[in-house]
């Protein structure tokens, strides 16, 4: 029984330095440090997305490492990368933000796990933490149907302006036409004019 009890213990003590929660804003405490981490609820498949992670303490600190691991769910990493590592914090400075870029290529379900380990005053800390990422998918129908209604909008719209340029277009050689027309008129009524004019001064008889 009293090899159990330091057991327990260690087991207690896991349990308050490790989470489980979900994507979305995730709040990580640790003694005189608190870290915020913010992932999106959704994430489609090779396109990257952003994991911001920030720092505030309330005592002087060193980060020695900050260690950020993402896995699916059969234990396979996906993406591992060292966010901070000797980096002095000072308390109640402006909290210290890093982004990083993740890509992730198969839809699924995949866990995010945070490894901490600072310096106060000369003695470490251990933060560990996980939490869910938001559903990994690809894009669905519905998003591809608005797509397509998008760009078939556009698509009517610049019918539309090329139907207006084009009845423009016919009016105008509409109108060239009867100008055209008139002015065949015209030259053949001035041909005609001048013909008869000709014709009745070659008739009219001379005086002697």
């Amino acid at each position: 029984m009293k090899n159990k009890i330091p057991l327990l213990l260690f087991i207690l003590l896991m349990l308050q330095m490790v989470g489980m929660v979900k994507a979305g804003d995730v709040d990580v405490t640790g003694p005189f440090v608190a870290f915020t981490i913010h992932a999106p609820d959704e994430i489609v498949i090779e396109d990257p997305f952003s994991i911001t992670i920030g720092v505030q303490a309330t005592q002087d600190l060193v980060i020695d490492n900050f260690l950020i691991k993402i896995q699916d769910v059969g234990g396979e990493m996906v993406y591992e990368e060292t966010v901070f590592k000797n980096l002095f914090v000072r308390s109640y400075d402006v909290p210290i933000k890093k982004t990083i870029k993740v890509s992730i290529s198969t839809e699924g379900e995949y866990s995010c796990f945070i490894d901490i380990r600072y310096t106060v005053r000369g003695e470490s800390h251990l933060v560990l933490a996980s939490f869910t990422l938001g559903n990994v998918r690809t894009i669905v129908y519905d998003e591809l149907k608005n797509k397509y209604s998008s760009l078939e909008a556009s698509y009517e719209e610049v019918a539309f302006n090329y139907n207006m340029v084009k009845e423009g277009y016919d009016r105008v050689i509409t109108e060239l036409a009867n100008i055209r027309n008139l002015m065949y008129i015209f030259l053949i009524t001035t041909i005609i004019f001048v013909a008869i004019t000709v014709y009745f001064a070659k008739r009219k008889p001379k005086t002697t």
